[in-house]
């Protein structure tokens, strides 16, 4: 079982992905060869889809919340306060080519948008440096040291530490996912011999 994080998925929209071992799906491979492709497409997709939905329900469970407030000022201009665990969603994708289905779960994104908290995942899982304005004094201390653009503007003042939310459920909730499959390959070698 193998699972793997961020920047594979598109920007940082999905932050749990799942492929499941050849070692670990020798068993179900061999019953899924007994069927049909599309049948064998569809138990994995629904075996995976099961997955998903339960991943979302515990990452939803356990999401950090932040301020209940409707709205939020950010970067000198109020936004609406979107939280992650309300925007926890999945994926479930098989390839036209073969059964190989993957599977993402992370965060609602709208590009260009503050609707979606797609913009603060990244910090929230990796950590962020944490910086304030400079003083007039500053800056002319900066100058004379010779710093140029944003390095006049603000400093570093410390670093926000990962708090690894979707990160440190990966490898447990992957480890789930044969699991899941396992029985509705099961049942649509079932209904492949009756029918």
């Amino acid at each position: 079982m193998t699972s793997f994080a961020g920047s594979s998925f598109r920007g940082r929209t999905f932050a749990v992905g799942c492929e499941i071992d050849t070692k670990a799906l020798e068993a179900i491979n061999h019953r899924l060869l007994s069927l049909e492709k599309k049948d064998a497409r569809n138990a994995m997709r629904r075996g995976l889809g099961k997955w998903s939905k339960f991943t979302k329900k515990t990452l939803e469970a356990t999401g950090p919340f932040g301020r209940s407030t409707s709205t939020e000022y950010v970067r000198k201009s109020v936004r609406p306060n979107v939280h992650l665990k309300w925007n926890v969603s999945t994926k479930v994708k098989g390839y036209s080519k073969g059964l190989v289905t993957w599977i993402g779960v992370g965060v609602k994104r709208i590009d260009g948008s503050y609707l979606t908290p797609h913009w603060y995942h990244g910090w929230l899982e990796n950590g962020h440096a944490i910086k304030r304005a400079t003083t007039t004094e500053e800056r002319i201390l900066l100058k004379q040291r010779g710093e140029r653009g944003r390095a006049l503007n603000f400093r570093t003042i410390g670093r926000s530490a990962p708090r690894n939310w979707i990160k440190k459920y990966r490898s447990a909730l992957s480890a789930l996912a044969v699991r899941f499959v396992e029985p509705e390959v099961d049942r649509a070698v079932k209904e492949a011999q009756r029918g």
